[in-house]
């Protein structure tokens, strides 16, 4: 983080005004007025009186600090995304850029900003797109060379499925061979068992719930792609079974609804039934304008941050670009229904703009 920004942010922290900071060191109020805008900077006599009045250390204050907490990536990035929903991607890229930069050491940083911005690119001109992937792939690289153990295997992760996308299997190998094998019981679920057995059940239920939504969130997408693949080798009855059970998952689990018909949606358009794509289709449009709320599930109902916020005009505005120009889609097109769906996204998309 800058000074400015440093400045401001620990002043307004305190409650002071900066009238107050003027008057404690001895400058002018416009002096204050100036550090905070970035237009001019304290003299290096003042750093140290600065620091104090701030209750922070010189090394804090000139922003010196190699690490960044989660909450500090999680701000960050969320300025990122205003950013870019704002101002457009190109936006997002250049800021995120100039956040790197101030925080080179920092791997949390690069992946989250990468896999923030990778749903930007196909909002980018198709001319200008390729150096922007190649933006994401250098901080990619640099999240998976990081000191962290936990990007390093989020990172190799993220990237074995952009080369699978790619179709480059070897590096897909490579990065899958760097993820580490997970034991039987993570560490969640041994310190849940931890706190249970000392007497503290409600902060065994807490990780546990955690565990639930991580794990049935990864079932579900192991659901999804097991009906891809019995759909690839021809096997169209066991893939309507396991779509099933991806739905039935989705249901008994407490996940977001929109999640649901994904499954079915793989088998109708494998079968070129336009009825079921059509009716799964509806409910996925559905199901998206129903903010989830695992707070109000039994299973979750101790996770902070319980309401997932409206999705964005962009989001819809992707789904929409994949249903116009995907050619799967080429057998439902000139039905009423489909139009209307396509209608439906585009509402969407408008009204979160507007808003």
């Amino acid at each position: 983080m800058q000074i400015n920004r440093i400045i401001q942010e620990r002043r307004r922290a305190l409650g002071m005004t900066q009238e107050q900071v003027a008057e404690a060191l001895g400058v002018t109020t416009p002096a204050v007025n100036k550090w905070e805008k970035g237009a001019s900077c304290p003299d290096l006599g003042l750093l140290a009186p600065l620091a104090r009045l701030l209750r922070i250390d010189l090394n804090e204050l000139m922003g010196f600090h190699e690490s960044l907490s989660d909450e500090e990536v999680q701000r960050l990035s969320l300025e990122v995304l205003q950013t870019a929903e704002r101002d457009g991607p190109g936006a997002g890229f250049a800021l995120a850029r100039e956040m790197l930069r101030e925080y080179p050491n920092s791997g949390c940083l690069a992946y989250t900003l990468a896999a923030l911005l990778q749903g930007q690119l196909a909002l980018l001109p198709e001319e200008t797109a390729p150096q922007y992937q190649a933006q994401l792939d250098r901080w990619y690289e640099r999240a998976a060379n990081c000191d962290d153990p936990r990007v390093r295997e989020r990172t190799a992760a993220m990237l074995a499925g952009r080369h699978i996308a790619r179709r480059d299997w070897d590096a897909a190998a490579r990065a899958i061979e760097s993820m580490p094998e997970r034991p039987g019981m993570d560490r969640q679920t041994m310190e849940a068992n931890l706190r249970l057995r000392r007497g503290e059940p409600e902060e065994a239920a807490k990780l546990l719930e955690g565990v639930v939504l991580n794990a049935g969130s990864e079932l579900c997408t192991a659901l999804q792609m097991l009906t891809e693949a019995e759909l690839a080798a021809g096997e169209r009855e066991a893939a309507a079974e396991v779509a099933k059970a991806a739905e039935a998952a989705v249901r008994a689990l407490g996940l977001w609804s929109y999640i649901g018909p994904a499954a079915p949606l793989q088998c109708a358009m494998a079968a070129k039934d336009a009825p079921e794509a059509l009716r799964c289709l509806q409910r996925f449009l559905d199901a998206l304008g129903e903010p989830w709320q695992p707070a109000e599930s039994p299973l979750y109902r101790r996770i902070a941050g319980a309401k997932q916020g409206a999705l964005s005009a962009r989001f819809y505005a992707l789904i929409l670009a994949d249903l116009e120009t995907n050619p799967d889609y080429d057998f439902l097109r000139g039905q009423s229904a489909f139009g209307a769906i396509l209608e439906g996204f585009r509402s969407r998309a408008a009204a979160g703009e507007r808003t």
